[in-house]
């Protein structure tokens, strides 16, 4: 996919996946490039097998929840991550065991529900995300190069992995476990 190129999936009633099997030495995105998991069904599958720059969860025409899933793996995201509900569903991208690796930020107004993955973030956890815990054993990683705003939420286990800079806290945050503190410094 060439830079700026978008790659739809999908309808308001259909599901359609990324093409099977592919491999990821097969599939390039250019800087820039963009997938679009954009089903109003109930549920679409998250292709693991590419690595994504940029990548969009979508529901246009729904009028229910959609879930946006994994299979075991990760999704690697080295730009940024984008999850949009239409105002009248909620878009929710479901993590049970699997990694969900963004470098960039993650945005929009969905939500990321997650019971026993782990998530890390190289940019900044916007504040208008939803962010559900459904189990315990997450961990959420906060493990970019420059300052980070990190989510007000509750989280489970809440790591700062930082090389530089600063991670600053966007709002009220509940450990249900533990905050560890690997590298860089954690601010309110």
């Amino acid at each position: 996919i060439g830079a700026n190129g978008v790659l739809k999936l999908g309808s308001a009633g259909n599901a359609t996946f990324f093409p099977q099997p592919v491999s990821g030495a097969n599939v390039t995105m250019a800087s820039n490039a963009a997938v679009v998991y954009q089903s109003g069904a109930a549920s679409q599958s998250v292709n693991i097998d590419v690595t994504y720059q940029r990548l969009f969860l979508q529901a246009p025409g729904s009028t229910g929840p959609v879930d946006k899933a994994i299979a075991s793996g990760t999704i690697k995201v080295q730009e940024s991550l984008q999850i949009d509900d239409n105002a009248t569903n909620t878009v929710r991208l479901l993590l049970g065991p699997e990694v969900l690796d963004v470098d960039g930020d993650i945005n929009g107004d969905g939500e990321i529900f997650v019971t026993s993955g782990s998530i890390f973030v190289g940019g900044n956890f916007s504040a208008t995300m939803g962010f559900t815990l459904g189990g315990v054993g997450s961990t959420v990683t906060y493990d970019g190069t420059g300052a980070q705003s990190v989510l007000g939420a509750t989280y489970d286990n809440l790591v700062v992995n930082k090389a530089s800079d600063t991670a600053t806290i966007g709002g009220p945050i509940m450990l249900n476990r533990d905050l560890t503190i690997t590298n860089g410094t954690l601010d309110d």
